[in-house]
Order: structure tokens, then C-alpha cells, then sequence
């Protein structure tokens, strides 16, 4: 079996991307199949089901049909915790993790089909209200982390007396601060470390709490966001704000490719990131497009470019599977 790829720019909207000799790309539904034809994130579980994140609610594709969830305020339990999807993520476990606006997770229980949603912080406070769940990881140790876009990172740990939520603020970071608790990705490595994706740029949360940076790029005097965090066997992959894709192994980072100057002007912000071991690939979804790169070096392989019908704001989403995870 081969590796997969699925990729989303706008579901089902007339154009998309194309290349002449490069990967087929075959559509999945219609117009009708996804609420205003918005894809926000991709994930795809252990039983072979594709999540889709929209702009109005979580869409559910079993290969033949599509299903919506929407909240409901009658029955928490039936439905997510909001509308906006931000963010996907399937757990170690299986189970799927949902990040919204307004500091929400929820996680859906595949076997009885109902939601659990979290608040991380009192809507009183403006942090948490104006907050979005930006991007979620399984540290491994009965913990999920949130990077929460305007209030830090939170920490959800579920146990059998309740769950525990917390929230760790980026503006203390040592030299220098991290503006505005800007979170935008989170990553768990092999070691316990945590790896946070901030406006700062790429920061570590240890055991003990105690955040640290670890790189900063600056142009024209401001550090370069990191907007995209993949572990990859030992090498810990990131992508920026201003296009910049890097990888750090073994205490060295290695910058791979720097802002184009094609691009002068306006910023090539890499969103998302997948790796195919198997297949010994990098993909990257730009706000231009997606890219195909070596996942031994990062050189690239080929470039995806939308089609000149396609909707200006279809920076693609992408998730997959490789042979060794694929569902029977």
C-alpha cells in the first residue's frame, strides 16, 4: 500500500491546484459537501475516517457519505464545543481532539460517539475570550496541549477525579518576551521537552514550566513568527510566518530555505507540515501552494501551484497516512 496524502484548499470550490506531470489530485465531494466550502484543518483517525474543520461545525467523511456535528446547547454531550473549527488533532489514544475560538477544546469518544469540551479560561477574562485553539499535541504522558492564540499554552489532564486545565502564559519567556502570548503551534519531543511555535519564535517548556527560546529570525527588526511545528523521527521541523522552513537535531538548527525573493512583499507563510517516512517525504502547504521536499534534507522536489480560478485565500491543509499506520 502506498503512502496518502489529502489535501484541502476549498472543498469542492471551482479550480484548485495543478501541475502538468505532477501528483494527481482527486476531489472529495461538492459545493454541498462542506459548510460554505471553508476547510480549516484536516485529520484522518485510526478507523479510516477523514475530519474535516469548518467555518460551521466538524464534518465527519466515511468514504461514501459526509456528516455534520454542530453544538447543542440542550445536549453538551451531542456535539462539539463551538462551530469555528481551528484546529484538529487525533490522539495517541485514537480520539479526536478539536480546538475552537473562545479557549475551547473538545474531544469526541469514537467508541460512544460523544463530546467532551473544555473551557481554559474564564470568558471574563479578555485573554481567553479573544483566544483561538490554534494547534493541539499528545505529549505522551496523559496531557494535551493547546496552543492558544492570545493567552499561552494550555494544558488539559484528564483524570479519574476530573480533569485538570491550565494555562501557561509565553510574555515570561526569558529575552525577549514573547508578544501578546501569540501561540500559534505545539509539538511534544521524544525527551518531555515541549516545542512551542510563537510570535517570539521558536520557544521550549520543560518539566518544570520554565520556558526558554531556542531560535529567532528577525526581518526588518521583528521576529519571525513559527507557525508550523512536525516531529519527524529525531528532527523537530518548522515553518514561519515569512516562509522560512527549518529543522532542528542533535542542538543545531538548520535553516533550509529562507524568505523568496519571488515573494518580496508578501509573506509565503508555511501553515502546515506532514512527513511519509515510508516515502521518504516532506510536504509543505504554503499560503502559495504546496511543495514537495526531501525528507532527508528538505530539498525540493516539486512545487503546487493553485490554478488561476482558484479562490485567492486557499492556503491548503493536508494530512495523511503512511503503510505502516494506514487503516486496514
Amino acid at each position: 500500500m502506498a503512502p496518502w496524502l489529502l489535501l484541502a484548499t476549498v472543498l469542492g470550490a471551482p479550480g484548485g491546484m495543478g501541475e502538468i506531470g505532477g501528483p494527481r489530485l482527486v476531489p472529495i465531494g461538492d459545493q454541498r459537501s462542506v459548510p460554505d466550502g471553508v476547510v480549516t484543518d484536516l485529520a484522518a483517525d485510526p478507523r479510516g475516517f477523514l475530519w474535516i474543520g469548518t467555518t460551521q461545525g466538524l464534518v465527519r467523511f466515511d468514504g461514501y457519505d459526509f456528516r455534520r456535528f454542530v453544538s447543542d446547547e440542550r445536549d453538551p454531550g451531542r456535539g462539539p464545543g463551538g462551530n469555528l473549527v481551528r484546529a484538529l488533532h487525533v490522539g495517541r489514544d485514537g480520539r479526536l481532539w478539536i480546538g475552537f475560538d473562545r479557549s475551547v477544546v473538545s474531544v469526541l469518544d469514537p467508541e460512544e460517539g460523544r463530546f467532551a469540551s473544555y473551557r481554559l479560561g474564564p470568558l471574563e477574562d479578555p485573554r481567553f475570550a479573544g483566544a483561538s485553539a490554534m494547534a493541539l499535541a499528545d505529549d505522551g504522558r496523559g496531557r494535551i496541549l493547546v496552543a492558544l492564540r492570545g493567552a499561552g499554552i494550555g494544558i488539559v489532564e484528564e483524570r479519574p477525579e476530573g480533569p485538570r486545565v491550565r494555562v501557561i502564559r509565553l510574555a515570561r519567556a526569558a529575552e525577549p518576551p514573547a508578544p501578546e502570548d501569540l501561540a500559534h503551534a505545539v509539538a511534544a519531543g521524544p525527551e518531555g521537552t515541549v516545542w512551542i511555535g510563537a510570535d517570539a519564535g521558536l520557544l521550549t517548556l520543560d518539566g518544570e514550566d520554565r520556558l526558554a527560546l531556542a531560535w529567532t529570525a528577525r526581518d526588518e527588526g521583528k521576529p519571525d513568527p513559527v507557525y508550523s511545528l512536525l516531529w519527524s523521527g529525531a528532527r523537530l521541523w518548522a515553518g514561519t510566518l515569512n516562509g522560512r522552513l527549518l529543522y532542528r537535531e542533535g542542538g543545531r538548527v538548520v535553516v533550509v530555505e529562507e524568505p523568496s525573493p519571488e515573494t518580496a512583499g508578501l509573506r509565503d507563510t508555511i501553515y502546515r507540515l506532514l512527513a511519509l517516512p515510508e516515502a521518504g517525504e516532506l510536504w509543505v502547504a504554503r499560503a502559495t501552494g504546496l511543495e514537495l521536499r526531501a525528507l532527508a534534507d528538505g530539498r525540493l522536489l516539486r512545487r503546487i501551484r493553485p490554478e488561476p480560478d482558484a479562490r485567492p485565500d486557499c492556503a491548503p491543509r493536508i494530512c495523511g497516512r503512511s503503510p505502516a499506520t494506514a487503516p486496514a
